[in-house]
């Protein structure tokens, strides 16, 4: 159901100077999910890319594309979080609106990155992003599993949501769990030496 993300560790991007953290220059796009007035509609949702096209949304149907009213603001937090092939980055990063995150490219690699100042929950709201694109959460994320820290998902996400992002992540660790014992039985049956 879920597939695996292209990297379990963020990259870190200086969004506004075009550069890695080493000053490595970097190519960079970004879709900022956005709320304005267009089109006879106080509150249109949009997508505003960094090339200064705009996505129009009706629900989950692009209905829509204008140039920008403004430019789209970058991300807000150097973490960038290695997803894949995106299908269509406006309609992934529309589909995330409400987490607080947006799709971004570096290097023509796609992923997440955060439309908001970093806050303490930050990665719940990044699994909630990554499970509604239908990707694993990011073991890097460091959910600990304790009680509490679930509580607070369920505060942040609500309880639905929370337990998304649980199943997510049970399923993710089952399958490294099967893969870690597959090496573990072959390294205990060859290395007999």
């Amino acid at each position: 159901m879920y597939a695996t993300p292209a990297d379990d560790r963020p990259r870190m991007i200086e969004w506004e100077a075009g550069t890695d953290m080493d000053s490595v220059p970097v190519s960079i796009s970004w879709w900022q999910p956005a709320t304005i007035a267009y089109g006879g509609r106080d509150n249109a949702t949009v997508v505003i890319d960094s090339k200064g096209e705009m996505s129009v949304f009706h629900g989950l149907s692009q209905v829509g594309a204008a140039p920008a009213p403004y430019p789209a603001q970058g991300p807000t937090w150097p973490e960038f979080w290695p997803l894949g092939m995106v299908a269509d980055p406006a309609a992934w990063s529309h589909r995330i609106r409400d987490t607080g995150c947006m799709i971004a490219m570096v290097d023509n690699l796609y992923g997440l990155a955060m439309t908001e100042e970093f806050t303490e929950h930050i990665r719940w709201k990044l699994a909630s992003a990554f499970t509604l694109l239908k990707f694993y959460p990011p073991l890097g994320l460091g959910f600990d599993g304790t009680e509490v820290e679930f509580e607070d998902g369920v505060q942040v996400l609500e309880e639905r949501a929370a337990r998304r992002v649980k199943r997510a992540l049970l399923e993710r660790l089952a399958a490294e769990r099967r893969v870690l014992r597959g090496v573990s039985d072959r390294i205990e049956a060859h290395w007999g030496r």
